[in-house]
């Protein structure tokens, strides 16, 4: 058999078992719950969501750690897994129990299914605990949504990067990435703070 009959085969069989698991509700999208716990993390000066949801397009290849690191911190008891994965090599994603949560495609994945379409070997696991100790989780902790709504510093900085946030939500056309903007800025007060701000 040659190589690109091979190929063909390993990809129809990949296709055969993701189908399978999303008609079993073995992958499904992020939950809510996820979602809201992501908006209560500020990640720079914006909503963990943000940068998770909305800017997925834009993030280069290569961050799944980062991302796989705010997920973790929004799940309780959960872990960072990385393994190389058949098609991809080296990735991060979040596991707890028996679902793997993948911080690039925002699915839950039964474990069984997650290994098994992605061929994944060479596992290391980042414990909870282990990941509540490193520097960029305690960044990522250090200010909540609900804590700095009377931080002026905070507001200048996120004075600075708004007008990019904006460019991104408007020229894409995305209602529910503008509407998690304007919530946001509602929640820190900084429509009614913006005059102080600049002044």
């Amino acid at each position: 058999m040659s190589n690109s009959n091979l190929m063909h085969l390993k990809k129809l069989r990949s296709r055969i078992i993701y189908n399978k698991a999303i008609s079993r509700g073995k992958i499904k999208a992020f939950s809510e719950d996820i979602y809201d716990s992501l908006r209560q993390m500020i990640y720079v000066t914006l909503p963990a969501i943000i940068y998770i949801k909305f800017e997925r397009p834009l993030t280069p290849p290569g961050n799944c750690m980062d991302r796989a690191y705010i997920i973790s911190a929004a799940i309780k008891d959960s872990n960072v897994v990385c393994g190389k994965l058949s098609d991809i090599g080296i990735h991060y994603w979040v596991e707890k129990g028996e679902t793997c949560y993948d911080p690039t495609s925002l699915y839950e994945y039964d474990k069984d299914v997650y290994y098994s379409l992605y061929g994944v070997k060479d596992v290391f696991t980042i414990t909870s605990e282990e990941l509540a100790g490193t520097e960029f989780i305690k960044y990522c902790h250090k200010k909540n949504v609900d804590d700095i709504s009377g931080d002026p510093n905070f507001l200048r900085d996120l004075e600075a990067i708004l007008p990019i946030v904006w460019y991104v939500a408007y020229t894409s056309r995305n209602v529910e990435y503008q509407e998690e903007i304007k919530n946001y800025l509602s929640r820190v007060g900084y429509l009614e703070k913006k005059n102080k701000i600049i002044l």
